[in-house]
Order: C-alpha cells, then sequence, then structure tokens
C-alpha cells in the first residue's frame, strides 16, 4: 500500500494536470485516521496548485448503507 505522502501528490496531479480541475469538492470517510490524512493533505496539495475547494465533507459510510 502506497505511504500517505505518496498519494495526495499524484492524486493532485492527476485532477489537475490530467483533467484540468480548477474546482474539487472533497468528500472522505471520517472513520480512518488513514483516510482524514490523506484528505487533508490532497486538500493541501491542490490548494497550492490553485485548485479551489469547493468542498471538504466528513461522511461515515455506514450511513450510506
Amino acid at each position: 500500500q502506497p505511504m500517505t505522502y505518496q498519494i495526495a501528490p499524484v492524486a493532485s496531479d492527476a485532477l489537475t494536470e490530467g483533467l484540468g480541475a480548477k474546482s474539487v469538492a472533497i468528500i472522505y470517510d471520517d472513520t480512518t485516521l488513514y483516510t482524514q490524512t490523506v484528505s487533508s493533505a490532497l486538500k493541501t496539495e491542490l490548494q497550492n496548485a490553485g485548485v479551489t475547494i469547493s468542498a471538504f465533507e466528513p461522511i461515515q459510510l455506514s450511513e450510506l448503507q
């Protein structure tokens, strides 16, 4: 499994360079530290790239079932 610090830069590049995203909403599972950390790192990477974060919302997967 990739390390947390490896995921955010790759995902950010895919969204900005691959898809040309200018605005992104991030919805993440807040029941684990791993997803909390990755989502926060991705948010930072995207903001540093000039992307607008339109939403940054936690969900609990148990609520969706």
